[in-house]
C-alpha cells in the first residue's frame, strides 16, 4: 500500500513537471507563430499595398484568420508570400 502511494505521488510529480514543460513549449510556439504572422496594417506597410488591394486579395482567396469575433485579422507570412508569387 505504501508503494502505491509513493508511486502515485511520484507520477503526479512527473505529470506536473511535464505539464509545466508543455506550457513552456506552448508559449514558445505561440510567440514564434506570432512573429510569423502579420496584422493587416503590417501587411500594408511591409508590402506597400493599399487596404482596398488587400481586400481584393482576400476576396480572391488570400487566407486570413480572425481568432476572435471582431478581433484582429492575422495573416501568415507564408500565406501572403505564396499568394503574391501567383
Amino acid at each position: 500500500m505504501e508503494t502505491e502511494k509513493f508511486s502515485n505521488a511520484y507520477f503526479l510529480k512527473k505529470i506536473r513537471a511535464l505539464e509545466k514543460r508543455i506550457k513552456i513549449l506552448e508559449n514558445f510556439l505561440e510567440e514564434k507563430t506570432l512573429k510569423e504572422t502579420y496584422t493587416v496594417e503590417e501587411v500594408l506597410e511591409t508590402y506597400g499595398i493599399s487596404r482596398s488591394t488587400f481586400d481584393r486579395y482576400r476576396k480572391a482567396g488570400l487566407k486570413v484568420s480572425q481568432p476572435e469575433r471582431n478581433g484582429k485579422i492575422m495573416i501568415k507570412k507564408t500565406d501572403i508570400e505564396n499568394y503574391l508569387k501567383k
